[in-house]
């Protein structure tokens, strides 16, 4: 990673995959996940990369109870002391089912919800299925976050300018197929680190291949 300048997403997980939901616990989730990417942030400067190729990740769903997911989705914020930017996926999880009682199929508006609410808690780059959907709700959580701040006036001429720059995303970007359900775009970004996303569901592939480029509020820019 170091020598590539590869960008690079440090998420945190409790256990192994096969262990990881194994009555996970925690004195204090958040601390413990904060503590955790101090760590692990300062391992991977001393591995020589650089803090402008990392994105940070608390790990919804993995090594986390219901209790555990909901209380770091409510506390998103405290992740930006590191000032790096957040990634969260919560798009269709399974404690949105232990929550609310519903099957994998009927989560998009609980997904939606958490999508909006990390915008307002300022999270940069959000997971999602449903792509097209997830993007209307981040982009109306902007508008009102940037009202909010009295700086509606420059967020819109930021998103009109977007517009003229996807001709050049889509001449940089590379389309890669997993397999039939998933796809993996690379896109050239402002960051010099650019950024990788991986999309599930043949919807989100097409809107992928078009180069849906989704805003967010920091000026990052990031697919889905």
């Amino acid at each position: 990673i170091s020598n590539t300048k590869a960008g690079y997403i440090c998420m945190h997980m409790k256990g192994s995959p096969q262990t990881m939901q194994m009555n996970p616990f925690y004195k204090d989730v958040c601390k413990d996940v904060c503590s955790f990417f101090k760590e692990r942030l300062n391992s991977l400067l001393d591995y020589g990369i650089s803090i402008e190729h990392i994105a940070i990740d608390p790990g919804i769903g993995f090594g986390k109870s219901l209790d555990h997911n909901i209380e770091l989705m409510s506390h998103l914020n405290k992740f930006s002391i590191f000032q790096r930017p957040v990634l969260v996926g919560a798009s269709r999880k399974s404690f949105i089912d232990k929550l609310l009682e519903v099957p994998l199929e009927k989560r998009l508006p609980a997904s939606l919800t958490c999508a909006a609410w990390a915008t307002i808690q300022g999270s940069q780059i959000i997971r999602a299925h449903e792509v097209a959907e997830t993007v209307q709700a981040i982009r109306m959580a902007e508008a009102l976050i940037e009202i909010n701040n009295g700086t509606y006036d420059d967020w819109k001429q930021g998103f009109d300018d977007l517009a003229e720059k996807r001709a050049e995303f889509s001449r940089n970007a590379k389309v890669g197929k997993v397999d039939d359900n998933t796809a993996i775009v690379v896109v050239d970004v402002f960051d010099p680190a650019g950024m990788m996303a991986m999309f599930n569901s043949d919807e989100a592939k097409k809107m992928a291949e078009e180069m849906g480029v989704v805003r967010t509020p920091y000026k990052l820019q990031a697919m889905g």
